[in-house]
Order: structure tokens, then sequence, then C-alpha cells
């Protein structure tokens, strides 16, 4: 088999191993996710998800998120005063103690309650995935695994993509998805997502018997 062969059979029994391990809704929540469709409650719960993920395990950030979810309404915010902030900030901190990531998102609390978020949309719709970079802990990244969540079709470069991306000689985990996707139809997010899982859930992922 040549290298995008090769790529796609591996895609395909991780796809397999990844709904057999009952993570098909994850999945179907990827392939759901359209930008036409996205509220600021979502937008701002995808946003501090991607800010408190950024170097840490997922495990760690889901046994806080939902604590976190509801200091913050279920992230239904529309405005903060002053007060309200420094209350949210003692008692966030006391749940997940990074001063720059909680304070990150409530200055995206703050830019959204003076900001319509139709225009916030279209911004990013006009300018691309990097317009995203002008928020706090959002980089090259990061900005791609926010553009993931709210439904924009790209992959993203995390640690694991890019090390499956390499052992098919692919430079990026953008050019080996849009290989899978060409073959299976299925948005480069989605692709993401399967391949992304099925390594957190197999630790041997880049084994020779997975090729």
């Amino acid at each position: 088999m040549n290298q995008k062969e090769r790529a796609i059979y591996y895609y395909l029994n991780a796809k397999k191993n990844v709904v057999d391990c009952g993570f098909h809704s994850e999945v179907a929540w990827q392939e759901a996710q359209t930008t036409d469709e996205i509220s600021q409650k979502e937008f701002l719960a995808e946003y501090a998800w991607v800010v408190l993920s950024s170097g840490m395990r997922e495990t760690v950030i889901r046994n806080k998120f939902g604590e976190l979810s509801e200091l913050f309404n279920h992230w239904d915010k529309s405005e903060m005063t002053n007060g309200d902030k420094r209350t949210l900030r003692r008692k966030a901190l006391k749940i997940f103690n990074h001063n720059g990531k909680i304070e990150a998102i409530l200055t995206m609390i703050q830019f959204l309650a003076a900001t319509s978020f139709s225009v916030v949309i279209n911004d990013i719709q006009q300018d691309g995935v990097s317009s995203l970079q002008k928020f706090p802990y959002l980089g090259p990244a990061t900005s791609l695994h926010f553009a993931k969540n709210l439904g924009f079709d790209v992959a993203k470069p995390d640690r694991h993509l890019v090390r499956i991306s390499k052992a098919f000689g692919y430079e990026c985990p953008s050019s080996l998805c849009s290989d899978i996707a060409e073959y299976t139809g299925e948005k480069k997010s989605v692709i993401d997502i399967v391949l992304w899982r099925f390594a957190t859930i197999n630790k041997n992922y880049l084994k020779p018997s997975f090729f």
C-alpha cells in the first residue's frame, strides 16, 4: 500500500475502535457542528473548554468543567459588572487555579457583552480561522482547536495528530486529514476527532500492528 492507502486503512480501523469503545456520540457531535447554528452560549462554552485544555489532559478539564459551567450559569452570561467579575474570578480560581486562563474567560464574557454576536461570527467567517488569534490564549494551534469545535472544517495540530501524520510521511495533520476526507467523504474535523480519540484510548497507537 502507498502512503495514502495506509493512512486510510489506519483511519478506518481507528474509527471502528472508537465507536466500539462507546464514543460514537462524540463523533456524531462533531459531524453535526456548524457555524450556521452556533449560539453565543456555545461559543463561550467552547472557548472556555479550549482555553482550559491548553497544555493539559482532557480528563483533568472534564473533571473541572461541570463545576465551572455551573458557576458561569452554564455559559449563559450576557453581562458582568466589576463586582461580578471579582466574585467570579475568586470562585473560579478555587475550582481551577490558573489566573491567566480564568482571566481570559472573564475577558471573553466582557467582549461578547459589548459586541453583537452576529458580527463576531461574520468576522470569523470572512477573515478565517486566524482571526481567532486576537482572543486571549488562542495561538496557531488552539485557534484551530476552537474553530473545529465551532464547526469549521479544519484539523488541529495537537501532539497526537502530529505524531500520526509524521508516521505516515505527512507534513501536517491537515494534509493527512484531507487525504482521508477525499476517500471517505467525511469532514476533516470529524477525522481529527476520531484520530485524537483513538490515540487517547490506545496508548500504543503508533505500534506497527495498527498500520
